[in-house]
Parts: C-alpha cells; sequence; structure tokens
C-alpha cells in the first residue's frame, strides 16, 4: 500500500465517568490507553493508541468575592483546576445561571457575572460534561443605599473629592462614579470615575477637570454599583454646580516678615474656599502649614468669601526641606504660573521670601510671599516704633491746633469785653461833653426842656466843641487823643 492511498482522519467523543465506571470515591490522576475499535464490514479492527491520556478529577479552590448586592451584576473569579471546557463549562450561584464566562485556560480559572437572588452561603457549581463540582461559598447582601454626597461643588480644574455617604457598599465590587449631562443614564455617561477609597458607609471619588468632560457645564453624578441600576437612573442624578476660581480678597502675607525662630499665623480671605474647606492646603515653600481652619465670612451677601488661618510653619525647617529636596526647577500650572518654588532672596532687604501656595484640588494659586528676617533683626519692632512716633506727632498736633484755638476764642472775648467797655465809657464820655457844653454857653435853663437824644448829637461834636473852647491854640486832629484821656476825671 503506498503512502497516497493512506487518509487522515480525526475523531472527537466523549470519555466515559471514570468515578462511576470503576467506583472511585476520591481517585488519584489515573493513567490509561485508550483504544479505538474501528467497524468495517462486518468484522471490527482494534488500534492501540501510543499516547497514554490521563484523567483527573476537578478541583474548586475560591470563589471571589464571596459576596454580592441581591440585584446581581457582580462578577465572580472562581480558582481551581480543570474548570475550563471550550463548550462545555456552566456555572450556577444559587441554582441560577452565572452568565458571560470568560476561561483562563492557561490559569485554569475562570470568571462570569451572577444574576439577581437571595441568601447566604449558597452554592457555586461547575459544570463540565458529567463532571460537576460545587461548594457552598457565596452570599447574597443588601443592596446599597446612597444617603448623602458632599460637597456638590467642583472648579474648572478638578480634582474636587466628592464624599458619599451611605450604607451596604461594602457588598459591591467596584462601586463607580458616573459623570455626565442631563442625559446621564447607566449606559449614557461621559466619565466613569473608580473609588478613590471606601468601606462600608463612605466612598471617595475625585471629580474630573471640565476638559476632562468635553467642556460641559451642566454636570450631573450617579452611581454604577453592580446590578444597582436603582442608583444610575436619571431619577437618581444629582446636579453639581462649578464654581468660579477662587480669588484673594485680602491676606497678612505682603509687608508682615516673620521673626526666624517664631511662628507666624497666616490669615488669608478668599471668595468660594469654604466649600472646600476639609481638602484646602496652604503650602509654605514645599511645606504644608498646620492647623487650618477656614470659616464662611459675614462680610458681604454678594461675594461667599471664606476666611482661611493657619500657622506656617519654622524657618529653620524650610530650610531643612530645601537642602533635602534641592530643585532649581519650579513646578509649574497649566496656566503658566510657577507654584511651589523652593526659595527666592531680596537683595534689598536680605531676607528669605518663600512662595505662600493653596491648593484646592487641583486647582493652585500664590497668594504671596512670606518673608523672614534673621534673628536680631525685627521689623515689628520698627514698625512699632515708626507707629508710636507717628502717634506722638498726631498727639502734639492736636494739642496745638486746640491751643491756638483756645487764644483764638480767649482773644476773641476780649475783644468783645473790651468793645463793650469802650461803648459804656463813650456813653460817658457823651453825656459828660453834653453837661459841659450846656454849662460854657449858659444857656442849660433854656434847653432845660429841650430833649436832645444821644443818637442826634454825635458824641463827636460835643468833644470837638469842648477841645475848641478848653485849648483854642490846638490842632484838634493833633490832641484828640489826648483831650479824650484829660476827659477821663470827669467821669
Amino acid at each position: 500500500m503506498t503512502p497516497s492511498s493512506f487518509r487522515f482522519f480525526s475523531i472527537m467523543c466523549k470519555g466515559p465517568d471514570i468515578m462511576q465506571q470503576f467506583g472511585l470515591v476520591n481517585p488519584e490522576v489515573l493513567p490509561a490507553k485508550i483504544r479505538l475499535r474501528f467497524t468495517h464490514g462486518e468484522a471490527p479492527e482494534f488500534y492501540d493508541s501510543p499516547v497514554e491520556l490521563r484523567f483527573a478529577p476537578q478541583d474548586l479552590r475560591s470563589v471571589y468575592p464571596s459576596y454580592g448586592p441581591q440585584s446581581g451584576g457582580t462578577r465572580v473569579l472562581l480558582n481551581g483546576t480543570r474548570l475550563c471546557h471550550p463548550t462545555e463549562t456552566t456555572v450556577t450561584i444559587g441554582n441560577k445561571s452565572c452568565s458571560g464566562i470568560v476561561c483562563d485556560y492557561e490559569r485554569q480559572r475562570l470568571s462570569c457575572t451572577t444574576d439577581s437572588g437571595k441568601g447566604a452561603n449558597v452554592s457555586v457549581t461547575v459544570t463540565i460534561g458529567n463532571g460537576r463540582i460545587s461548594r457552598d461559598v457565596f452570599s447574597y447582601l443588601s443592596d446599597p443605599v446612597v444617603t448623602g454626597v458632599t460637597p456638590l461643588y467642583t472648579l474648572t480644574y478638578g480634582g474636587i473629592d466628592v464624599t458619599v455617604e451611605g450604607r451596604g457598599f461594602d457588598g459591591i465590587q467596584m462601586p463607580y462614579l458616573l459623570v455626565g449631562n442631563a442625559s446621564l443614564s447607566c449606559d449614557s455617561y461621559l466619565q466613569k470615575v473608580p473609588p478613590a477609597t471606601f468601606n462600608s458607609t463612605n466612598i471617595i471619588y475625585q471629580l474630573p477637570s471640565i476638559d476632562q468632560l468635553q467642556g460641559n457645564t451642566d454636570l450631573r453624578i450617579s452611581f454604577l454599583m453592580d446590578a444597582v441600576d436603582d442608583l444610575c437612573e436619571p431619577s437618581s442624578n444629582r446636579k453639581v454646580e462649578i464654581l468660579k476660581d477662587p480669588n484673594v480678597i485680602s491676606e497678612n502675607i505682603k509687608g508682615r516678615p516673620c521673626e526666624i525662630g517664631k511662628r507666624c499665623t497666616l490669615n488669608i480671605e478668599m471668595t468660594e474656599i469654604h466649600h472646600f474647606a476639609s481638602q484646602t492646603q496652604v503650602f509654605i515653600g514645599d511645606l504644608p502649614c498646620e492647623n487650618i481652619t477656614i470659616m464662611e465670612s459675614t462680610k458681604s451677601s454678594d461675594i461667599r468669601i471664606g476666611n482661611l488661618t493657619c500657622i506656617a510653619p519654622p524657618y529653620e525647617a524650610i530650610l531643612e526641606d530645601i537642602t533635602v529636596n534641592s530643585n532649581d526647577n519650579p513646578q509649574v500650572h497649566a496656566n503658566g504660573t510657577a507654584y511651589r518654588v523652593k526659595r527666592l532672596s531680596s537683595e534689598t532687604t536680605k531676607t528669605d521670601l518663600f512662595p505662600v501656595l493653596v491648593e484646592i484640588g487641583n486647582f493652585k494659586i500664590e497668594v504671596g510671599r512670606l518673608e523672614f528676617h534673621k534673628k536680631g533683626f525685627n521689623m515689628t519692632y520698627v514698625y512699632g516704633a515708626a507707629g508710636a512716633v507717628g502717634l506722638l506727632i498726631l498727639i502734639i498736633v492736636i494739642i496745638v491746633v486746640k491751643n491756638r484755638s483756645d487764644q483764638k476764642k480767649k482773644m476773641e472775648d476780649m475783644t468783645m469785653k473790651h468793645n463793650k467797655e469802650m461803648g459804656v465809657m463813650e456813653g460817658r464820655y457823651a453825656q459828660a461833653a453834653k453837661q459841659a457844653f450846656m454849662e460854657m454857653t449858659m444857656v442849660k435853663d433854656k434847653v432845660v426842656d429841650v430833649k436832645i437824644k444821644n443818637d442826634d448829637i454825635p458824641y463827636r461834636i460835643f468833644s470837638d466843641y469842648l477841645i475848641h473852647i478848653m485849648f483854642p491854640n490846638v490842632d484838634k486832629k493833633e490832641k484828640s487823643t489826648d483831650c479824650d484821656s484829660a476827659l477821663i476825671p470827669l467821669l
């Protein structure tokens, strides 16, 4: 028979149940020869295989995770030996099919997704052909419940931590945060965010930036927790407000140096910062500012302002950090500004300047540069002395102005008093001159009944006439003052 007369073919068949055929309970790996019988015509022909086959039992060692929500959707991993077969492998958990089987032939393990169910320690069964192995290791837990989400604010740079509170989160294999717009649903979202950390009652996520969300500003969030659809449907959406980047309103950093060897308290007012009080950080150089407290300000009803206070690290610690982590190239923020610059020197003041950086998620802003003065030189004393001198000068100016005001008032009072006395004296002079005029002209008896008012005959007429009678050879203009003095005895 020539080689060309041979025909090559392959045969597939199911092997017998070795356990049942030989009555074995826990067999070791059994070697066996395969004998093939071909029937062609009336007489069968037998051929023995040159390859020795081994029959071995299946083994299911572990199921991970061993629990999941009652709504199902948990992806479980089954580890063992000889669990995979291209067409014959099926898995059930609690008498319900575990779907989406994926086999890892190299490691002989498989994974599948649970269906809904109830109960504790229900059976996990792997079936390959007639072979079956089962372990009571899986438990259905109550579906998770979300009771609160904070904060419902974010910034354009993202990185804001969102804390989700509730219960039953430990029964979820991977609780995702879904971020989308108004059309957010279980199957339609912009980002699926894994948790940063989570336990049975809390989950923390980091929100992406607006750029990662394709510029959408109408943000909604929901949750994808295995097959618990109630948490990701539109009815459970929560809206997230995008705030403007915080701005510095005031600070006490510029022009207020710290003395080396002492701790300085920094006060910073910024817009919107109180919404992120638990995740705001302040750095001096590369070291954190300590004991940060942030309170909402009541200064303005139009602008939302937060007051931040913290204690700067000691100067020596900052220098030590610079020595250990020397870096000549400052990090650069997305907007092009440098931050966490290690150290800057000021040639004018001969002091050290350290940038003060506020970080909220991925948002970073330099609010000032803290100045340290060397020991033995405290600018606070200089500022205090200058203030005291200024106050003293102000007091002296006030005293001088007051004294001048008092003197002016005193002069005015004296002038008024003098004018009043002069009026009285002039009246007396007028009366005396009138009487002398009447006596000298000897018309006293004739003018007794004549009523002469002081207003009708001016005082100076009597005075001039009297001077003319008494001093006929004296110019009245030159001696009028002396005459006035000479009349004083007449009073």
